[in-house]
């Protein structure tokens, strides 16, 4: 959220529809995959799949603002029966390739350690530390096309 706050993207934080109760990367997740996906709209979904990753590597390597999720859905389809979460998973997509297929990327992480301090996320990593490999064909992602202009006519302003 704060990569996207610094470079004048909007992203949503909270969805005041969902009866869930949802937490952020849920909802991001869902907006991912939902509703970001519409005519003139700045923002190109990638369809997940066995090749979804390289395409998202190969809009953050020319400069696209990437972002990749899973809702805690997704997630605990690969955890284990009493350490499954309640919380979706969100990264930017960085230019150049990680590990195991995965790009690299930068993401924040949620909870305490055992001692109480917050846990910190990665910097340029790769993303197979951040999400389950079983994960990898299941990812949403999406680009900000830089330079696109459509949305403010469609808009109106």
């Amino acid at each position: 959220m704060a990569v996207a706050q610094e470079i004048g993207v909007f992203l949503p934080s909270t969805n005041l529809f969902d009866q869930q109760q949802r937490g952020t990367a849920d909802v991001l997740t869902m907006w991912i995959e939902q509703w970001l996906p519409s005519p003139g709209s700045p923002f190109l979904p990638i369809p997940a799949g066995p090749y979804a990753a390289k395409l998202a590597m190969e809009y953050a390597d020319r400069g696209d603002f990437v972002i990749v999720g899973a809702t805690h859905e997704m997630i605990n389809k690969y955890k284990e029966k009493g350490k499954q979460t309640s919380h979706g998973h969100v990264a930017v997509v960085t230019p150049g390739s990680g590990k195991n297929g995965f790009p690299r990327g930068y993401w924040g992480q949620y909870g305490k350690d055992k001692d109480g301090n917050p846990l910190s996320g990665k910097k340029d990593e790769s993303l197979s530390l951040s999400f389950n490999k079983g994960l990898r064909n299941d990812l949403l992602y999406f680009a900000v096309m830089r330079g696109k202009t459509e949305t403010k006519s469609r808009l109106g302003f």
